[in-house]
């Protein structure tokens, strides 16, 4: 074969490997259109995550509507609805909680419409963290169950299934929940987690994180059920996640406040201490280095602190410090949790390196055609091999990228859940003082009024309307003494740990007394009646003192509230429980209100004098001696209140 004829076979060789590449670069480029347009709204919507994450509100809603109109107009549907999930979780955390529920109810009814359960998916995740933030917890775990049932494995990660585990378990810690959901929520949460074992011979720090997240959110659910030692092992567990991952020194702070905490439930004072100390010096490090710091973590601490000094006998220290906490968990600064979000959103700046990333992985797609038609099929072959190297450590080093912007995004919105607590402490604050003002104020100005006339020289008063004043500014001394008695019984009530020892006492006894201590306050007119089903010399083991502090309270209520007809506590025995009951023919209780009338400072009545706690504290002493407090719904005569409790022979 001469040299010529060499020469058109291999001029004919490239002109057949230029057509192949021609045509396979044609057949792929319907893909990459179809790919470019997704790559282009895609990157839009990480825009908007961007403006997302650095608290840029008005950036984020005026660029909203544009890309949900072009994703609707391409039926691109997954990013349309991340995009609206974007907008509406704002709401959430700018405080606008109602605007935030109502779009995520127009996005589950459109997603329900086109049978999108990616949608629906969003629309309850974000309706969950609004009724969380409203403090509306039932509600918001029905949510958050919800979102979780439509969870989609091929339109979403794991770490999406398991945030909404996360915010769930939040749920219930904040319910103080222990019943069946809770327990069948955590054993889904694992299960989910079985995935991914932790002797896993390459294990994803993601995955570690998760199972970190999980063994403490199990830690504080033990520690709910006094379940201390789970809650020391669950603990463990986390600790030994944490020593495969990175950890912020504000992780580890509040893992070494929880280990505290747990320590205290089992009585194990000095080793709490140890670790409340450690977390103290953390805490007191990082005030050094960055200033000021969420006083959160603070609280934290002091309600440890407090538990360790009460339980090492140290009470005045125990005393000292609960004032500390008091102090920061009503007055805790929005300029603090600012401060952090500044500081946090300086670390998003790693949205910038991801996205060239993206761009440089973008531009090496489009290249491979060309490179095909220069170098031919050898060459072509070495390019994708590289470039398939390339990628690969790109994606490697995009998930390190956004492991660590969606631990700052969690941070982010946990400060900004912290910022909204503190507000409503301080409105609560505000509220409380509002109403003691208001309730104290009152008898002050009768006993003031009464007495200056009393006291002024060449008033003659005759005797009776002298009487009068004596008596009414003695009822007015008496006012006061009840409102402040309450707030001490609450405190006291709030602040002890354990109960005395039981004293043995006559039942029938009980309810005698407790309906003398409140006779002279009945209505003329209205009858006061006793009834008891047991025995008269019956002896039982008991709290005596706070069961007469819960009666009375029930039967102040009755009093004040009856006009005419009667009023009746009655006193029976069912097993190893005693049954009180105290009825009245007065106005009753809504039943929109049923639940509110157990709230502190709640009153129906406003120009009715009290502070609203005597419901509060009567509810309080049944679950501090292991029983309940119940208004009968079935009663319509008036109101009717069931207490039970527990005693010993």
């Amino acid at each position: 074969m001469d040299s010529t004829t060499k020469k058109l076979l291999f001029a004919l060789l490239v002109v057949v490997v230029s057509l192949v590449a021609c045509q396979r670069q044609a057949d792929h480029s319907s893909d990459v259109t179809e790919g470019a347009l997704y790559d282009n709204l895609f990157d839009q919507y990480k825009v908007l995550e961007g403006y997302f994450n650095n608290d840029q509100h008005d950036s984020l809603k005026n660029a909203v509507p544009s890309l949900l109109e072009q994703c609707k107009k391409h039926q691109q549907w997954r990013i349309y609805y991340m995009a609206w999930e974007l907008q509406a979780e704002d709401y959430v955390w700018v405080g606008e909680h109602r605007k935030a529920i109502e779009e995520a109810l127009k996005m589950e009814q459109e997603a329900l419409n086109q049978n999108n359960n990616f949608g629906q998916m969003q629309a309850f995740f974000v309706m969950g963290l609004a009724y969380n933030v409203l403090a509306n917890y039932e509600e918001g775990a029905r949510c958050l169950q919800r979102a979780i049932e439509l969870y989609d494995p091929e339109m979403c990660s794991v770490n999406t299934l398991v945030s909404m585990y996360y915010h769930y378990a939040q749920n219930f810690r904040e319910m103080d929940s222990c019943d069946a959901k809770a327990d069948t929520m955590m054993r889904n949460w694992k299960a989910v987690l079985d995935d991914y074992p932790l002797d896993k011979a390459k294990q994803e720090d993601e995955e570690w994180g998760w199972y970190s997240q999980y063994y403490s959110s199990l830690a504080e659910y033990y520690e709910k059920r006094d379940r201390y030692q789970e809650a020391l092992a669950a603990m463990d567990s986390a600790d030994y996640c944490n020593t495969h991952i990175e950890t912020s020194i504000f992780e580890v702070i509040n893992y070494i406040t929880i280990r505290s905490s747990v320590l205290c439930g089992l009585e194990r004072y000095e080793e709490a201490k140890v670790y409340a100390d450690e977390a103290q010096h953390l805490l007191d490090s990082m005030i050094q280095v960055v200033g000021d710091v969420s006083s959160t973590y603070q609280i934290s601490l002091d309600q440890s602190y407090c538990r360790i000094q009460a339980g090492l006998g140290n009470y005045r220290e125990a005393y000292q410090i609960q004032e500390r906490y008091d102090s920061l968990r009503f007055v805790a600064s929005d300029k603090e949790i600012r401060i952090q979000l500044n500081e946090l959103n300086k670390r998003f700046e790693i949205d910038e390196i991801k996205k060239q990333n993206e761009q440089l992985q973008q531009r090496s797609r489009f290249t491979t055609g060309g490179v095909a038609m220069i170098l031919g099929i050898v060459a072509m072959l070495v390019f994708l091999v590289a470039n398939n190297r390339w990628r690969h450590k790109l994606e490697v080093k995009n998930r390190q990228l956004e492991r660590e912007r969606n631990l700052v995004v969690a941070q982010n919105k946990q400060l900004a859940i912290e910022r909204d607590r503190a507000e409503a402490a301080l409105n609560a604050k505000s509220a409380f003082l509002q109403s003691m003002t208001h309730e104290i104020r009152t008898p002050l100005n009768a006993i003031g009024g009464f007495t200056q006339v009393l006291t002024t020289p060449g008033i003659e008063l005759p005797d009776a309307e002298r009487q009068d004043y004596s008596q009414r500014i003695q009822e007015n001394i008496r006012l006061l003494t009840t409102i402040l008695d309450d707030l001490l019984l609450i405190t006291n009530l709030e602040s002890s740990t354990e109960l005395p020892e039981p004293e043995d006492c006559l039942p029938s006894g009980l309810v005698a007394m407790a309906a003398e201590s409140v006779r002279s306050l009945v209505a003329p007119g209205v009858e006061l009646s006793v009834q008891c089903a047991m025995p008269e010399e019956q002896i039982i083991k008991t709290h005596p003192q706070l069961i007469q502090l819960a009666l009375s309270r029930l039967l102040d209520n009755a009093a004040k509230f009856t006009k005419e007809g009667s009023i009746s506590v009655s006193l029976s025995q069912e097993g190893r429980l005693l049954h009180f009951s105290v009825s009245d023919t007065g106005p009753g209780i809504p039943a929109d209100k049923r639940d509110f009338i157990f709230e502190r400072f709640a009153k129906l009545d406003s120009f009715v004098h009290g502070t609203g706690l005597g419901l509060s504290i009567a509810r309080m002493v049944a679950e501090r001696l292991g029983g309940v407090l119940t208004l009968d719904s079935d009663y319509t005569s008036g109101a009717k209140f069931d207490f039970v409790i527990p005693f010993d022979e």
